[in-house]
């Protein structure tokens, strides 16, 4: 790698990480460290949910999101979909209980997401479940 690009990063990166002393974007950073890049939160989420309306996902749809994680693509996925339509799946309690706080925090909970904690990738709890999409995306 170019040393002055590889320069650049490393700025980039400690300009990123000051972003925790600032009120407003502390919570933001928080959230976005947990899953990376730094900076980019809302352009992934918008990209998620836009790569599925491309390929035909409507509000009627079930939607199966493979690594909800902290949900980046989940929040706008529920408020996009239909009533009970989004099944976030994550193996990792701390995503989970941050995919919660952010279902609360968005007032989503009249949406009934269903997220599940899973080392099967859903396999053993949604064994029965038919879906329309399913989204793997990190």
């Amino acid at each position: 790698m170019n040393p002055i690009v590889r320069v650049l990063k490393l700025l980039r990166r400690k300009i990123y990480s000051m972003r925790i002393l600032i009120p407003g974007l502390k919570e933001l950073h928080r959230i976005e460290a947990m899953v990376g890049p730094l900076g980019v939160w809302n352009v992934c989420s918008k990209y998620q949910l836009n790569c599925l309306r491309q390929l035909g996902l409507r509000p009627k749809h079930f939607l199966a999101d493979i690594g909800c994680g902290p949900l980046q693509g989940g929040v706008a996925f529920i408020n996009y979909l239909d009533e009970s339509k989004y099944y976030g799946i994550d193996k990792n309690p701390d995503n989970l209980d941050e995919a919660y706080r952010l279902v609360r925090t968005n007032d989503l909970s009249k949406k009934h997401p269903n997220l599940i904690l899973s080392d099967t990738f859903g396999y053993k709890e949604l064994n029965k479940e038919v879906f329309d999409f399913f989204w793997v995306s990190q």
